[in-house]
């Protein structure tokens, strides 16, 4: 038979693709194809220190959707790396952790029906480690956007994480790790995210003051939510069911340093006041989504 140019192409192509598919059904090419890929999720997510420089330019509809364009693909290219705020790139399936919904926040459902209807809201965690903060915080973002949380839960946490996935905490980062977290919240707030919630244990009222400040600044409603599981008072429960080994004693101390305070009291305390007019809505996720 013969064939034009445009068909000995096509013959070309369609045998090219026959041989990648018979490759890719191959267990061991596709791990040989994968071999030496690796994601540092701590690189990528500090990319956003940069960019706070351009806080006031002109913000495109495309610029929001593309602030996280390479850590989407984080979370999957290593099928096994511990999950985390910046690696996840859909919702884990829910466990049940009895959350009080009278909580001093309020009801949850009137929180999550604010974000349903694009107000820009943020969300501050507060509690000692593992009583349910984590939690609660990724079930707003499923009743609500149900976006990737890396949208709409920031944690200094996170950068605690090294490219494999391993938690490594180190005393001496935490200036480095709040400053970074605080710059990332900025960041989204500056797009119009919402929600942003801020998945810190936020003990002393002043652990606060630079997300109120923030939330003013760009118009969120702010909301403290405090979990109240059925050992969140028990420092020795939650030094069991924390994910990053806090140990009852420090847990102890958390507990022993807790402030109690409501948006209004901190709003005063910081001196701070809404100047533009609220609610106002978001941008991201754009609200057709």
């Amino acid at each position: 038979m013969v064939f034009s140019s445009n068909d000995e192409i096509l013959a070309w192509n369609v045998d090219s693709c026959k041989e990648h598919l018979a490759a890719l059904q191959n267990p061991k090419n596709v791990t040989e194809m994968n071999a030496g890929v690796h994601v540092d999720v701590i690189a990528e997510s500090e990319q956003f220190e940069h960019k706070m420089e351009h806080e006031q330019k002109n913000i495109g509809i495309d610029d929001g959707k593309n602030l996280n364009k390479q850590l989407d693909f984080a979370g999957v290219i290593r099928k096994n790396r511990k999950p985390n705020n910046l690696t996840n790139c859909a919702p884990d399936v829910p466990q049940p952790i009895p959350i009080d919904a009278t909580a001093e926040f309020g009801n949850l459902q009137e929180l999550c029906n604010e974000i349903i209807h694009g107000l820009k809201v943020m969300v501050i965690m507060r509690g000692p480690s593992g009583c349910g903060k984590s939690y609660l915080a990724r079930q707003i973002v499923d009743s609500t956007t149900r976006d990737k949380y890396y949208h709409h839960i920031f944690s200094s946490d996170d950068f605690f994480y090294d490219k494999r996935g391993n938690y490594n905490f180190s005393a001496n980062r935490l200036d480095e790790v709040h400053e970074s977290n605080r710059k990332r919240v900025e960041q989204h707030a500056c797009y119009g995210w919402s929600p942003i919630i801020v998945d810190n244990t936020n003990i002393r009222i002043w652990e606060m003051r630079n997300y109120f400040e923030i939330a003013v600044r760009f118009g969120y409603l702010i909301k403290i939510v405090e979990p109240e599981t059925a050992w969140s008072h028990s420092a020795s429960q939650l030094s069991m069911k924390n994910s990053h080994g806090v140990s009852k004693e420090t847990i102890e101390r958390m507990m022993l340093n807790y402030e109690l305070t409501s948006v209004e009291l901190a709003m005063e305390k910081f001196r701070l006041a809404h100047t533009m007019f609220m609610p106002q809505y978001r941008q991201f996720p754009p609200m057709d989504q």
